[in-house]
C-alpha cells in the first residue's frame, strides 16, 4: 500500500512538472560562480513607451516627458518621436519650430537619421531669430539622439532635399550631432 501511495505521488509530481515546464536554474561556471540569467521584459504592443523631447523654452532646451505609442522597429519609433515633438504643446511657443511637420524620417546603417520636414519649414525667413533657429534645430537632433542610441546624427531636409537653413539663420546642409548643454539643467 505504502509503494502504491509513493507511486501514486511520484507520478503526480511528474504529471505537475511536466505541465508547468522545466524552470531555468542558474547555471554553474568552471569557476564555480553561478551564472544569473537575465529576464527579459516583454511590452505589450498598445503599452505606451515614455521618451523625452526638447522643447524651446526661455531661450533653452527643456527635457519633457512624452509618451508615444510603441512601434515595431528603431525607424518607425524615431518618427512617432519626432512627430511627438512637432506636435508638442511646448512647440506652439517656438516660432520656427511651430511651422514645421515631418514627412518622413529615415535611418541608415552608419547612425544618420534623415528627418524631411514639410514646405511650410521653407520660407520662413524672418519667423524668429538665430536663436530660435539653433533651438528648433536641436529639439530635433537632441530628441532623437537621446532616446535612440543607435541614432549618431541627423540630417535634416526640407522636401526631401537639402536645404541651405530653416528660417534664414543656421545652415542646415551638414549634418548635426547632440549638443546637451543647450539643455537647462
Amino acid at each position: 500500500m505504502l509503494v502504491v501511495t509513493l507511486s501514486l505521488l511520484a507520478l503526480g509530481g511528474l504529471f505537475i512538472w511536466m505541465r508547468t515546464g522545466p524552470r531555468a536554474l542558474p547555471q554553474s561556471r568552471p569557476d564555480g560562480t553561478r551564472q544569473q540569467i537575465a529576464q527579459v521584459r516583454t511590452f505589450r504592443t498598445d503599452e505606451p513607451l515614455r521618451i523625452v523631447v526638447y522643447c524651446p523654452s526661455g531661450g533653452m532646451l527643456a527635457a519633457e516627458s512624452a509618451a508615444v505609442r510603441r512601434q515595431p522597429d528603431t525607424q518607425s519609433q524615431a518618427r512617432e518621436t519626432a512627430s511627438a515633438l512637432l506636435a508638442s504643446p511646448c512647440v506652439v511657443q517656438a516660432r520656427v519650430l511651430s511651422a514645421l511637420r515631418l514627412n518622413a524620417l529615415y535611418l541608415n546603417s552608419s547612425g544618420a537619421a534623415y528627418v524631411d520636414l514639410s514646405a511650410a519649414a521653407s520660407g520662413q525667413e524672418g519667423t524668429g531669430s538665430a536663436w530660435d533657429e539653433i533651438l528648433a534645430v536641436y529639439a530635433i537632433v537632441n530628441t532623437l539622439t537621446q532616446n535612440f542610441e543607435d541614432i549618431k546624427r541627423v540630417h535634416i531636409l526640407v522636401n526631401g532635399k537639402e536645404t541651405q537653413t530653416l528660417a534664414g539663420h543656421i545652415d542646415i546642409s551638414v549634418p548635426f550631432t547632440k549638443r546637451m548643454e543647450l539643455v537647462k539643467q
